[in-house]
């Protein structure tokens, strides 16, 4: 009786009943996805009917005997359509997508949940294609939470839409752009907490970049002048507490120790003298021109007269 029930995979061209029972495997190994019998059936009658032959390279729902049964059938035709896809592009080793979508469930997250199949990093509005080799080469090539990855995306499409209305190459960018990046960054966040994750954000793939290899095409032409400066700011940002102030002309105590802390770590930077400029947050006090790099001490101390070297430091920005 069970024989007459069961579904004859045999009846379907080849390779499409390989290619629909490996889905299923998968789908039982999940342990995370449900198999109505009825479903499958009728999901197989209408691949049948329609002379389908592969899963590679099809839309389900285009299928005209598909077209017709009901959303849990379709969603499980495009389910198995999917797993059968991933899997061809791991073995063959081509992917003819969009390489500005990074689809987030195809990388290493520390997350507890998974995100879904069609949760995606959207690169696709940015105007530099080195910020998108760099960004897409970060998210592939390390370990992040979905947090992160939306954070450190935000941060560098601001400072795409700022780089890009510059118009420089890579080479030619300066002490100039960075700042602009780092203004346009606290006028979009006035917290002072979020502004310091979204800095580190930017901080995070500079180092990054001229770290890995497979980027040295792009990151050798800018100039770094103290990696280690950059890496070590990156750290104590991280692990600064939050501020409380959302004021953007209040003080910021997790970063007040930058100028004092880069003065006596940092012998490759050279000190940028800056006329003293009391009570101003570093990195709120560019309206009067100080620029957003001097510490700004606890809100009535006056600002350090060194500041860090900027990343971005070529000098002819």
């Amino acid at each position: 009786m069970a024989a007459l029930r069961a579904v004859p995979f045999r009846l379907l061209e080849e390779p499409l009943r390989f290619e629909l029972v490996y889905a299923l495997q998968q789908r039982d190994t999940d342990a995370r996805a449900s198999l109505d019998p009825v479903n499958l059936r009728q999901m197989y009658q209408a691949l049948r009917r329609g002379g389908l032959s592969t899963l590679i390279g099809s839309d389900p729902l285009e299928v005209a005997e598909l077209t017709t049964c009901t959303r849990h059938v379709r969603v499980l035709a495009v389910d198995c359509v999917r797993r059968v896809e991933a899997e061809h592009r791991a073995w063959s080793g081509h992917d003819d997508r969009n390489p500005r979508l990074i689809y987030l469930a195809e990388l290493d997250f520390t997350n507890h949940h998974p995100p879904g199949p069609n949760a995606l990093a959207d690169l696709s509005g940015f105007t530099q294609g080195w910020v998108v080799e760099s960004l897409a080469h970060w998210m592939r090539h390390t370990r992040n939470n979905t947090t992160t990855i939306t954070r450190m995306v935000g941060a560098w499409r601001l400072a795409d839409q700022v780089l890009g209305a510059h118009d420089k190459p890579p080479a030619r960018l300066g002490s100039t752009d960075i700042d602009a990046v780092v203004r346009a960054i606290t006028a979009k966040w006035p917290s002072a907490g979020e502004q310091r994750r979204r800095m580190t954000m930017l901080w995070k793939l500079i180092e990054y970049g001229h770290r890995a290899d497979e980027l040295d095409h792009i990151w050798s032409a800018i100039s770094h002048a103290s990696a280690e400066t950059g890496r070590r700011t990156s750290r104590l940002l991280e692990s600064a507490p939050d501020a409380t102030t959302t004021s953007p002309f209040g003080s910021c105590p997790s970063l007040s120790w930058t100028g004092s802390w880069i003065t006596s770590t940092s012998s490759s930077a050279t000190p940028t003298t800056a006329p003293w400029r009391p009570g101003r947050c570093c990195l709120c006090s560019n309206a009067a021109g100080a620029g957003p790099w001097r510490s700004c001490g606890f809100g009535t101390t006056a600002c350090p007269t060194t500041r860090p070297a900027i990343p971005f430091s070529s000098g002819n920005g």
